[in-house]
């Protein structure tokens, strides 16, 4: 009689299934038949997670986010979501379902890991071509004003705002696929506690969809097109080790318009001492957002929580014991969520009802958001 042992990577995939596996990563609510990507911003359902004929699940993207362009396992998920080598990503899994690593027996009971503890793998440098492409970008759009005109109108922006983003380098148009469209950068956070810097490792880009589509949004480099790809980092905007109150907003479109009304950002203005606006990409951008932000944490400070409007916004406060709100309430002095009652997110709130650097104001003295004795607008 033969006996068949198994690996811990086998072990692993037996005790913590891909679905709970998705779910243990903060991705459950992508963990069906069909669904949005959660590694770009997707506007039709292109992810899909099934099992396979021998028992074993599988997750694929249309838009080709698969590794290789074809289906992957619990693994390649995790090399994806947390930008690490196939080796390292066995090994998360392995630690993530609770298998020793020298078990070659038997799959034990899944039990509960420090998925946020782990430091992450440094991001890799941005590519030359991907950094000449971005300040091409800028070049591109300083030699036009007026793009500028038809920034600010998508946003609902003045344009001296559009102006100074495009003067400062905020904002790029790098040619893609024949086609230009606006992209912001995305660094990576590094160094030591105490000393944080930022990197860039590459941008996020706005992609024009087939005919009758809506765009989307990907990052470059990318494993398709590149043979890397890089973690859906946040937008950040002014501190953040030393904030004694962050802002956090879902994409960069809402943290720019969040700190435009404010008065924090523009030409003229001065950025107030202590303060960080973070756009989250996407919804499942929280946990890379926590996990390699996590040891750059400022002490004793303060969140304002500003999620979408929307299903997957209200699932950032959902009462879950995981839900990003209560993740960042082990962090935080206080937490606040306020929600954009009746509008999408801040930005169609603020086309509408224009946002006001009084409006701010009042919303942060509301929830006593405040550095030393002053309300920070």
């Amino acid at each position: 009689m033969s006996t068949y042992t198994m690996s811990p990577l086998e072990a692993a995939k037996a005790a913590l299934p891909l679905p709970q596996l998705m779910e243990r990563l903060g991705l459950g609510q992508h963990a069906k038949k069909s669904a949005r990507c959660p590694f770009h911003e997707d506007r039709s359902n292109s992810f899909s997670i099934f099992e396979c004929e021998n028992g074993g699940w599988r997750w694929n993207c249309f838009a080709g986010c698969s590794p290789s362009g074809k289906p992957g396992d619990g693994a390649d998920l995790i090399a994806k979501l947390e930008n690490t080598s196939n080796a390292d990503a066995c090994r998360r899994y392995i630690e993530l379902a609770g298998v020793p690593d020298g078990d070659r027996r038997k799959a034990p009971a899944r039990q509960a890991a420090p998925e946020l503890r782990r430091e992450p793998t440094r991001v890799a440098d941005m590519p030359a071509a991907i950094s000449d492409a971005w300040r091409e970008g800028v070049e591109y759009l300083q030699e036009r004003p007026p793009i500028s005109s038809r920034l600010a109108a998508s946003r609902g922006w003045p344009i001296e705002f559009a102006q100074h983003l495009i003067v400062c380098g905020a904002v790029s148009m790098p040619l893609e696929k024949g086609k230009r469209d606006v992209a912001f950068q995305v660094v990576a956070p590094e160094g030591r506690r105490g000393a944080m810097v930022t990197r860039p490792i590459g941008y996020h880009v706005r992609v024009a969809g087939d005919a009758g589509k809506k765009y989307s949004w990907r990052y470059r480099p990318n494993e398709r097109e590149d043979g890397h790809s890089i973690p859906s980092l946040p937008y950040v905007l002014g501190d953040f080790e030393t904030a004694k109150l962050l802002v956090i907003c879902e994409g960069q479109w809402d943290s720019l318009t969040f700190a435009f009304a404010a008065g924090w950002l523009g030409d003229g203005c001065l950025w107030p001492r202590g303060v960080g606006v973070i756009g989250i990409r996407g919804t499942t951008g929280t946990g890379v957002f926590l996990r390699h932000y996590r040891r750059f944490w400022p002490s004793n400070a303060d969140c304002l929580l500003m999620p979408d409007g929307d299903d997957p916004g209200d699932q950032w406060h959902d009462g879950r014991k995981d839900c990003f709100a209560n993740q960042l309430g082990t962090l935080y002095r206080r937490v606040a969520v306020v929600a954009c009652d009746g509008w999408k997110d801040i930005n169609d709130l603020y086309r509408a009802e224009g946002l006001t650097r009084e409006d701010i104001g009042d919303l942060l003295a509301a929830h006593d958001m405040v550095v030393g004795n002053e309300v920070l607008v």
